[in-house]
């Protein structure tokens, strides 16, 4: 019998410059998080409070740049973070990591505990200068 296979889709996409945080004048990681994730959340059709976790990928900043981004530009719903950091490789491990969570069981877990069963998730985001909404709910920045 062959086990049957789950499989993860991209359903929206935003994009900002590709230019390191900071070279505009008040233009940094919160600012490229909200034009990206506007732009993607408006593809993909669904509104940011339809998103119930985050991948956010960035190289140069601090431990948080993630929250950061996330909370102070699209609003602090509360959402479970994960910051990558992983130098050149960091969007596609960010993207790795998204897929690896809708797939796993670790996010079902999370996503049962997180919300009403009627209500289960059903795209991501990802974010390293762009934003990529999933089929599952779940925001990768």
């Amino acid at each position: 019998m062959v086990p049957s296979v789950r499989r993860v889709f991209v359903v929206g996409v935003g994009m900002t410059k590709f230019e390191k945080p900071g070279a505009r004048e008040n233009f940094d990681y919160p600012d490229m998080a909200k034009e990206a994730g506007q732009k993607a959340l408006s593809d993909a059709g669904i509104s940011y409070s339809d998103v119930k976790q985050a991948c956010v990928g960035y190289v140069y900043g601090d431990s948080t740049c993630g929250q950061c981004a996330i909370y102070h530009s699209l609003g602090m719903t509360g959402i479970p973070i994960i910051n990558v950091n992983n130098n050149c490789s960091t969007g596609s491990t960010a993207l790795f990591m998204a897929r690896q969570l809708i797939l796993g069981a670790d996010f079902q877990h999370m996503q049962n505990a997180m919300e009403e069963l009627n209500s289960i998730a059903k795209n991501i985001t990802v974010f390293e200068m762009q934003m990529i909404l999933f089929e599952n709910k779940m925001l990768m920045l």
